[in-house]
């Protein structure tokens, strides 16, 4: 799991289980919000555990607002392009050992601050989209 800016990817959470309402709220709380800035717009997907008065108390509560995409919607997601190129390269570091997988994602989240220019063009777009005056 981690969120995407304009300059990349930014906190990341791994976990060895899926991911559902519980989890979600963690990763807000203990990752996400504290990265949050007075005035970012999170965007999210519209899955139940998403719409949880409890995340979206987290993210108004560092003064950020936020912000549904339609359902089915994953061609307008940029996270999933992202999450789509760190799968690509984490196959090709074939690495083999847990330690060694999680060293490469850690690389790979870090590098991506410099190789998302493609990737994050959606994203400007969706968030002027999202930022324009109705």
């Amino acid at each position: 799991m981690a969120s995407l800016r304009f300059d990349g990817m930014v906190a990341p959470m791994v976990l060895n289980s899926p991911i559902n309402g519980a989890w979600f709220e963690v990763y807000v709380c203990q990752v996400l919000a504290p990265v949050l800035h007075p005035g970012d717009i999170v965007v999210m997907d519209s899955f139940s555990s998403d719409k949880r008065a409890s995340v979206s108390a987290m993210i108004e509560t560092r003064g950020a607002g936020l912000a549904f995409l339609p359902p089915y919607s994953s061609d307008f997601n940029p996270i999933e392009t992202a999450f789509a190129k760190l799968k690509s390269r984490l196959r090709k570091a074939a690495g083999r050992t847990v330690d060694g997988i999680w060293s490469t994602i850690g690389d790979l989240v870090e590098s991506s601050h410099r190789r998302h220019a493609p990737t994050t063009l959606p994203l400007q777009a969706m968030m002027a989209i999202v930022r324009s005056p109705r």
